[in-house]
């Protein structure tokens, strides 16, 4: 909280932007049974975060930028054998899905501010030069 209230110069600490959710999102619409993969989907979503998901019907399709001009970034994978809690043996079928992280920052900038100083790795970060060997 220091840095950014530093990087951006705000006056109250209450304006720092914070990490209000995460978001997970996955369809399985194409493909061909599609309540049998529902089920599955809800099944592996549930135990790799908890809590017991909630099916909705997608009212848009989610634009591919990262950034959505209101301070939310959206990430996709492709796969979800990278989570520990699910079991490779059982998985019948990849599911892909959106991770959105849902921040209280009011612009772009301020949010990758947030989101580089928690530790996301984005791709044009600054790197520290290596140390020199003495």
């Amino acid at each position: 909280m220091p840095a950014l209230q530093k990087l951006h110069g705000y006056k109250n600490v209450h304006q720092v932007p914070k990490v209000e959710k995460v978001v997970i999102n996955t369809s399985v619409g194409s493909q061909s049974d599609v309540k049998q993969a529902l089920e599955e989907a809800k099944a592996e979503l549930a135990l790799i975060t908890g809590q017991r998901p909630m099916e909705t019907l997608a009212k848009k399709s989610v634009s591919p930028r990262c950034f959505d001009k209101h301070g939310n970034y959206t990430l996709g994978i492709s796969d979800q054998s990278i989570f520990p809690e699910v079991e490779l043996d059982k998985i019948k079928r990849n599911i892909g899905f959106d991770v959105t992280i849902v921040t209280t920052a009011r612009t772009d900038e301020e949010a990758k501010s947030l989101l580089s100083e928690m530790g996301m790795p984005f791709s044009d970060r600054a790197r520290k030069p290596a140390a020199q060997p003495a």
